[in-house]
């Protein structure tokens, strides 16, 4: 029974996709059209791949995979999973459905050590890619450097800024709290960075706010989790962390590690610019007296 509807499910997939394609064909790249011939082939790849697979298995890049989804009329390569399995399979519950049916004591724990080791060994990857390079020189040298965190990861883009400020001045945290992400978007500065930061469920403000700075000429990076299909057709740079979802709460483990790394090569670089301002805010510390030793 369970393989004859995995079947009907994959032919169902399979028509909805062909069709689709065939419909935009004659508008298609020639990147698109190799992704069109793999899609066809395999037509689960989009349920089960993310966009950056995918991308690694065509040849082509992650952003060609995002504009290839919209072009067969989806949002985002997270839209279309949903759709397809939606019409294939029929609505599934929420995931927080999913996830207050089990009883919390039989969560499993075993290998979230050996998981979370893993998430952070890819984090400290990316450090070697050309993006990091790029990523901290601005974030060292743009007039100013702007954080949202959004939903369940603004404490995320507080801890950022909040170390941040102590190796740079003119770091900020925004928020929509007035409706609108006024302080990057009106600060008159030519050379400006804005970080995302944003974790599943997303928030709709990710992307608006994201095209929005681009728009404007501010360089926008995003982080995010590995499986967020919005952030690579409105950013400059994104890094997709890996997420130890064996928790009850997925784990934002890798997520801290990457920002501690970014804040470290910042100062790096800044030199003795990010010491001149330590010794600043550890004065101010010293005169104001807040602490306890």
């Amino acid at each position: 029974m369970v393989v004859t509807r995995r079947v009907r499910a994959k032919r169902i997939v399979s028509a909805l996709l062909k069709k689709r394609i065939e419909a935009v064909s004659s508008d298609l790249t020639s990147s698109e059209r190799v992704l069109a011939g793999f899609i066809t082939a395999n037509p689960d790849c989009l349920l089960l791949a993310t966009s950056a697979e995918i991308a690694g298995r065509t040849g082509v890049s992650a952003m060609t995979v995002t504009r290839f989804v919209q072009k067969i009329g989806f949002d985002t390569v997270r839209q279309a999973k949903q759709t397809l399995r939606d019409e294939s399979l029929g609505p599934r519950p929420s995931s927080f459905s999913l996830r207050y049916e089990k009883e919390q004591s039989a969560l499993p724990f075993s290998g979230s050590f050996e998981a979370e080791c893993a998430t952070i060994k890819r984090a400290h990857a990316m450090r070697e890619s050309d993006d990091w390079k790029q990523a901290v020189d601005w974030i060292a040298n743009s007039e100013a450097v702007y954080a949202a965190g959004f939903q369940m990861a603004n404490h995320l883009a507080g801890a950022l800024v909040g170390h941040l400020g102590y190796i740079r001045p003119n770091v900020e945290v925004v928020t929509g709290s007035k409706g609108v992400y006024a302080a990057p978007l009106t600060n008159p500065a030519k050379d400006k960075t804005l970080i995302l930061i944003d974790l599943f469920r997303y928030a709709k403000d990710g992307p608006i706010l994201a095209a929005f700075a681009q728009e404007k000429g501010i360089k926008v990076i995003i982080i995010c989790d590995d499986v967020c299909g919005w952030a690579p057709s409105c950013a400059d740079l994104v890094f997709p962390v890996a997420i130890n979802r064996g928790l009850f709460m997925s784990s934002t483990i890798a997520i801290y590690s990457l920002l501690n790394l970014m804040l470290h090569d910042v100062a790096a670089l800044l030199g003795q610019r990010a010491r001149a301002v330590h010794e600043t805010l550890s004065e101010a510390q010293e005169r104001f007296g807040g602490f306890l030793d």
